[in-house]
């Protein structure tokens, strides 16, 4: 009921109280492009099963259909995955928008899957997802979702999943919203595919190119034990990995 909204410890709600004094905490630039909201979401995301095949509204679609001035870009930073984990991602061939249509009717899961591109996922790769491209977690995948913030999809598969209420179609009927599908072909140039450096040499590393910067950073931190200065802005640190010293009078096992 309270759709995971982030609370203080007094009790109020985050974006309430950011929204109270908007300039005080992400500055007059920031509030005179984007408003109150930080335009920032990070979800971590356990898939335990294949998720269903869809895609996400951009941001013309958002405001001219739904009056919101968010759409749904959204980045994946593989944690962990699997040694068989893949991800179905854009198309590989340009599409009708009748056939897509008669997928979506008919629940043709099959013929979706087969019309993606299929790429195996391992842990360190970054892909960029635009706003608009088909595309279907794989199952045994552990990863980082940078997403505009919105909870905005339109499920092609959904009856393997029980959304057949409307939500599926964002309530705005199929061909409405199929509208904001992106029918060409997707290469992978366009995803920005890439595998981090393990062995970064630098403390902070850019993840995504500046094709993403409209919409969200990403960094990769190695402090190395020491400190890392940042810049000054509003950020969402997700720890992955952390080294522990022991105190010096620790017993065995603890830290």
């Amino acid at each position: 009921h309270s759709e995971g909204l982030s609370r203080l410890a007094d009790g109020r709600v985050l974006c309430q109280v950011i929204g109270s004094d908007p300039v005080g905490f992400l500055a007059a630039e920031h509030v005179a492009g984007l408003g109150a909201s930080p335009a920032l979401l990070v979800k971590p995301l356990d898939a335990g099963e294949r998720l269903p095949v869809h895609f996400h509204p951009g941001r013309a679609f958002a405001r001219e259909t739904l009056g919101l001035s968010f759409g749904k870009t959204e980045a994946w930073i593989t944690v962990t995955a699997d040694a068989d984990a893949v991800v179905h991602l854009g198309l590989g061939t340009s599409v009708p928008a009748s056939t897509v249509a008669r997928w979506v009717c008919e629940q043709d899961v099959a013929a979706m899957l087969s019309a993606m591109r299929e790429a195996s996922v391992s842990a360190g790769q970054v892909f960029f997802v635009p706003a608009g491209t088909l595309h279907a977690v794989g199952a045994g995948i552990l990863l980082v979702e940078l997403p505009e913030p919105t909870d905005l999809s339109v499920l092609l598969e959904w009856r393997r999943f029980g959304a057949s209420s409307g939500v599926e179609h964002l309530r705005l009927g199929c061909e409405r919203a199929l509208a904001a599908l992106d029918l060409s072909a997707t290469t992978p140039e366009r995803l920005l595919v890439r595998a981090s450096d393990a062995a970064l040499a630098d403390q902070v590393r850019k993840l995504l190119s500046e094709v993403a910067a409209p919409y969200f950073p990403a960094q990769r931190i190695v402090t190395g034990g020491g400190t890392v200065q940042l810049d000054q802005s509003f950020a969402i640190i997700v720890v992955l990995d952390r080294c522990l010293q022991p105190a010096a009078d620790a017993e065995v096992g603890e830290w």
